[in-house]
């Protein structure tokens, strides 16, 4: 909540759904230690860039509407289903 509370310069008011999707994928990304994702293809995989739409992160997929349809970790070193049952889920 920190970093979106006070890092985060993004205009985007907190009691609509494009908020909730920016604050649920930032504590995905806290939640699995983003700060270690590389991109095989390039090492900027700009999630948490307060410049930019979170549909414009690597990895993330948003339809038209700009809502998130899906998130690709394919490319990224980390074990999704480990962090899940370890960590989030309890």
């Amino acid at each position: 909540m920190d970093w979106i509370s006070h890092v985060d310069k993004f205009d985007i008011d907190v009691s609509t759904d494009e908020f909730n999707e920016r604050y649920i994928l930032a504590v995905f990304y806290f939640s699995l230690n983003g700060s270690s994702w590389v991109d095989v293809m390039s090492p900027n995989v700009n999630w948490l860039n307060e410049d930019r739409h979170h549909c414009d992160w690597k990895g993330v997929v948003c339809d038209g509407n700009k809502y998130v349809i899906v998130i690709q970790l394919r490319k990224f070193p980390v074990n999704v289903e480990h962090h899940l049952t370890e960590g989030c889920l309890h």
